[in-house]
């Protein structure tokens, strides 16, 4: 797996499909967006349950690095093992996107 995506259409028009309420992120459409790229993510508002339309770095710093300028930065997992893994455990059942 390459670990890229496009990602084509224009905030304007992601938080038209998806009914965003925040304020649109200044993100440009891309054809390649890379691990550790900003990349659009639409999600819900913890405390207004409303879906926003945000901007998140590509990437998992995982809870128990010490250094995060060395730290290895995974971009994907197994669906098998991810609630189990000790790497993607705490991010899968709090917060995951």
């Amino acid at each position: 797996m390459c670990g890229r995506y496009v990602s084509h259409l224009p905030p304007e028009e992601i938080a038209r499909i998806f009914r965003t309420v925040n304020p649109l992120p200044n993100i440009a459409p891309t054809w390649t967006l890379a691990p550790s790229q900003d990349a659009p993510v639409v999600r819900r508002h913890t405390q207004s349950g409303q879906r926003h339309l945000d901007v998140l770095r590509w990437g998992l710093l995982p809870h128990f690095t010490k250094n995060p300028e060395h730290a290895r930065r995974p971009i994907n997992a197994r669906a098998e093992t991810l609630a189990t893994s000790g790497m993607f455990r705490g991010a899968f059942a709090q917060r995951r996107c």
